[in-house]
C-alpha cells in the first residue's frame, strides 16, 4: 500500500543526499538555531528537496521537519504526516567526519508504516514497510528506478 510513497520517499532522499555531498565538498555557512544547535547550507537545501518534493505528490499528507515550525494541525490529519529530519548529524557535518544522514519516515494514525534512512557519503539507502521488511542498498542499484525488495534484506528483531 505504500510502496509508491516509500519511492517518493527513496528518490527524495537521494536526491538530497547529493547535493549534501556536494555542499559537504565546498564551502558552506553555519548559523546557529534559537536552541543553540548548528544550522547549514546543507540543512536548509536539503530540508528544500525533500519538502518540496513531498508536498507536491501528497497534498494530503502533513510534513513535520525539523528545519521548519511545527504546525500542530498535523495533529489531526488522518492521513498521516512525513516526519523528516534533512540532516540528521549537523555537528558531524561540520566536523566533516562524514557520519550523518537524511531521516524520512511516514507515521499514519500514530504508527510508522515506512521509512528510509540515506546515508549520503556511503551512498547507501537502507528502507523499510511495517509488515514487509527492512532492506539496505546503494544508490547506484537505483539508477534504473525503485522496486521494493532490491537490495539484501535486513533482520531486524523487535
Amino acid at each position: 500500500m505504500y510502496i509508491e510513497i516509500l519511492s517518493q520517499m527513496i528518490y527524495a532522499a537521494t536526491t538530497a543526499s547529493r547535493k549534501i555531498c556536494e555542499i559537504y565538498n565546498g564551502e558552506f555557512n553555519v548559523t546557529e538555531k534559537d536552541d543553540d544547535s548548528p544550522l547549514t547550507t546543507a540543512d536548509i537545501e536539503s530540508n528544500r528537496i525533500i519538502t518540496t518534493h513531498l508536498r507536491s505528490l501528497f497534498q494530503e499528507y502533513a510534513i513535520l521537519t525539523e528545519e521548519e515550525t511545527d504546525d500542530k494541525a498535523r495533529l489531526s490529519n488522518e492521513n498521516g504526516v512525513f516526519i523528516i529530519d534533512p540532516l540528521d548529524g549537523t555537528m558531524e557535518f561540520v566536523k566533516r567526519n562524514g557520519e550523518f544522514c537524511v531521516s524520512i519516515a511516514l507515521a499514519v494514525n500514530n504508527k510508522l508504516v515506512c521509512g528510509v534512512v540515506a546515508v549520503p557519503m556511503m551512498e547507501t539507502i537502507y528502507y523499510a514497510v511495517a509488515g514487509r521488511g527492512a532492506y539496505k542498498c546503494s544508490f547506484d542499484s537505483l539508477s534504473s528506478g525503485f522496486s521494493f525488495g532490491i537490495g539484501n534484506r535486513l533482520s531486524v528483531s523487535s
